[in-house]
C-alpha cells in the first residue's frame, strides 16, 4: 500500500465493524416492534481482482461470508446483493 508494506484491516472487516457499531449504538436496529435489518459489504470500485488475490484467500472466508467484497468487475453481483 502506497509503495511500502504495512498491515491493513481487510475491507470486509472494516465494514463489518461499522455494521456492528451501528447495530449496537442506534435504537433503529434493535428496538421493537420492527427493528431495521442491516447488512454490509465493501465495494472496491477502483480495484480489479487477479486470480489468487489475497483479499479472497480462504483465511478470510468467515468475514467475506458476513460482509462480502465486490470489485470493479462485480457490478451485477453487487446489484443482486443489494436487492
Amino acid at each position: 500500500m502506497g509503495g511500502r508494506e504495512r498491515d491493513l484491516l481487510h475491507p470486509s472487516a472494516q465494514v463489518h465493524q461499522y455494521q456492528r457499531y451501528l447495530q449496537d449504538s442506534h435504537t433503529a436496529f434493535y428496538e421493537p416492534p420492527a427493528p431495521i435489518e442491516l447488512a454490509s459489504c465493501a465495494y472496491l470500485h477502483n480495484y480489479t481482482a487477479d486470480d489468487g488475490d489475497v483479499l479472497f484467500a480462504d483465511r478470510f472466508r468467515p468475514i467475506l461470508d458476513a460482509s462480502p467484497v465486490f470489485t470493479a468487475d462485480d457490478v451485477e453481483p453487487l446489484q443482486a446483493f443489494l436487492r
